[in-house]
């Protein structure tokens, strides 16, 4: 009797020790398997090929490897996940239904399209390598790319933006921000500069440009009513004057930069943080 009651004890704790191990194994399983809420996107994924194991997940150590991303037109509503593909370098989801989208973990973006979505916010300032950056037909106020020095062409065109700081972007070589509602252009600080089309701003009368730029503006679009000027002449509207705004450098006439301790007489753009500028005259 005492050998059966024995015996059932070892079998219960094999049993319980089977269990446990079951569920270890399962709960290292879970932790290394990419939370994918969307549909879609997880149909997405596996239809590119990232599923290399075939277990209808994508594993973390799967994900990481990933360099390239392309999935426009799937109906896309939630792009968490994102997070995890941590190699990624180029990233096209345009044509989606996407209202919110982070990719500040992915920060090895070089080329990144996310236009044609819902998007009312998009923050790029930790993609510091992007190149490329398509952000056109959302619902953007703002886009801030301040911190995107290497970046040379910016779409952002059919949003609600007012404002532009490209004071930073100095290898910026193509520019398209038509269809918008911005008040200021200064183009000062980038002398890449091929290609502009800033037309259909109805607010914005005057992009102010260096001579060099100038000489080959009319290969770029505006409105027929703004003009480029070289001169940057716009007279100080009310609004320029918001004690909330920082200078972010100081230009003279050719477009270079001048500290402030270094001013002497003369004709000076000061540019803010917001995109605008202020024309200052100092005497001696």
């Amino acid at each position: 009797m005492r050998y059966v009651r024995n015996k059932s004890l070892v079998v219960m704790k094999t049993f319980l020790l089977f269990m446990s191990l079951t569920f270890w194994v399962l709960r290292i399983q879970a932790q290394n398997v990419v939370s994918i809420p969307d549909s879609n996107f997880l149909k997405a994924l596996i239809a590119e090929g990232i599923d290399l194991d075939s277990d209808g997940k994508i594993q973390i150590e799967e994900a990481s490897k990933v360099t390239k991303l392309y999935f426009d037109h799937r109906q896309i509503k939630d792009l968490t996940g994102i997070e995890a593909f941590t190699a990624l370098i180029e990233l096209d989801c345009s044509s989606n239904v996407l209202s919110s989208l982070d990719i500040t973990k992915n920060t090895a973006l070089q080329h990144f399209y996310c236009s044609d979505n819902q998007l009312t916010t998009i923050d790029v300032v930790n993609n510091v390598g992007l190149l490329h950056f398509h952000c056109a037909a959302n619902q953007l106020s703002k886009v801030d790319i301040s911190k995107n020095k290497e970046m040379v062409h910016i779409d952002c065109h059919h949003n609600k933006i007012d404002s532009l700081d490209l004071s930073n972007n100095t290898a910026l070589v193509k520019l398209e921000c038509f269809e918008n509602a911005l008040r200021h252009l200064v183009l000062l600080q980038n002398p890449r500069l091929e290609y502009v089309w800033c037309g259909s701003n109805p607010n914005l009368k005057e992009i102010c440009i260096t001579d060099a730029q100038k000489l080959r503006s009319d290969l770029w679009r505006k409105d027929n009513f703004a003009i480029w000027n070289s001169a940057c002449a716009t007279g100080v509207e009310e609004d320029f004057l918001r004690t909330s705004k920082t200078i972010v450098r100081i230009v003279n006439l050719h477009g270079q930069e001048i500290k402030e301790d270094q001013l002497s007489g003369g004709l000076y753009l000061y540019l803010y943080s917001d995109g605008s500028a202020k024309k200052v005259m100092r005497a001696d």
